[in-house]
C-alpha cells in the first residue's frame, strides 16, 4: 500500500525522531517504513516500528523535486531537478 500524507502530520507525530534542519518537503509511506526528500537534496528512509532512522539512501546537490515508492515497496524513485535515481530500499 503506497499512500500519500501530508508532512505536516508526519512532523507533528514524529518531531523528536526528525531532528533536521532543512526544510522537508516529500514523503511516501508504506506499512513499515517511509522516506522523505529534502531541499538539501538528501533522501531518509525512516522505520515505524523503531522510530527511527533506518538510512540515508543519497545526497543530491539540487533539491528533491518528487520521489514515489514502487508498487511492491522495494525500490524508490526519486526525482531532482534534472536527474531521475532508482534506489532499492531493502538489501538484497
Amino acid at each position: 500500500m503506497n499512500v500519500r500524507i501530508p508532512i505536516q502530520r508526519l512532523l507533528r507525530r514524529y518531531a523528536p525522531l526528525l531532528s533536521f534542519k532543512s526544510q522537508k518537503k516529500l514523503t511516501e509511506l508504506q506499512n513499515d517504513f517511509f522516506v522523505v526528500g529534502s531541499e538539501d537534496g538528501t533522501v531518509t528512509k525512516y522505520s515505524l516500528h523503531t522510530n527511527s532512522l533506518d538510512e540515508v539512501l543519497t545526497r543530491c546537490t539540487l533539491p528533491i523535486r518528487d520521489l514515489a515508492i514502487s508498487p511492491d515497496g522495494n525500490w524508490v524513485a526519486v526525482a531532482s531537478e534534472y536527474v531521475l535515481l532508482l534506489f532499492p530500499l531493502f538489501e538484497r
